[in-house]
């Protein structure tokens, strides 16, 4: 069996039938989406030295600073579960930290793989709380770069 395969199948019914959203501005090669506030994707494509894609290696993305509008909290990443998620866990291998404003403090996709986090996978007692209620989340570096070409600072 595929690994990841088992923890989508809470994904697929949490999410199914949601109205999608294409997150802007994640750079060539990566996508991210989600699903009415509920749920999130992100993917980044893997190096294929055979068929060159023309953008080379990405590497691993960390999501720092997306703007994805989950409600506060850990984030078990259920992509990378070879078991079904179980509420009431309280460690994950892949854990993604969501601020009070809906944005990522800290989580990275691992390059030519896929993250996926639901409501309904959060992980139990958040020793985390105040790191993730007091960091501030920096720009993705294309924003910045978005930033600066229309004028505007980009410290």
């Amino acid at each position: 069996r595929w690994a990841g395969v088992a923890g989508l199948v809470g994904f697929r019914g949490a999410c199914r039938g949601r109205e999608t959203t294409v997150l802007p501005n994640t750079g060539a090669g990566r996508l991210a989406f989600t699903a009415d506030g509920e749920c999130l994707v992100a993917m980044v494509k893997g190096t294929n030295n055979r068929w060159p894609q023309g953008y080379g290696k990405l590497g691993d993305w960390s999501l720092r600073g997306l703007k994805v509008g989950l409600p506060f909290g850990r984030y078990c990443d259920v992509a990378q579960l070879s078991t079904r998620f179980t509420a009431g866990v309280t460690h994950c291998d892949s854990e993604v930290f969501v601020n009070a404003a809906g944005v990522i403090v800290k989580g990275t996709v691992r390059e030519g793989d896929l993250l996926a986090i639901y409501t309904g996978a959060r992980i139990q007692g958040h020793s985390d709380k105040e790191e993730a209620e007091t960091v501030e989340a920096e720009p993705q570096p294309l924003q910045r770069r978005l930033r600066a070409g229309k004028g505007t600072s980009s410290s």
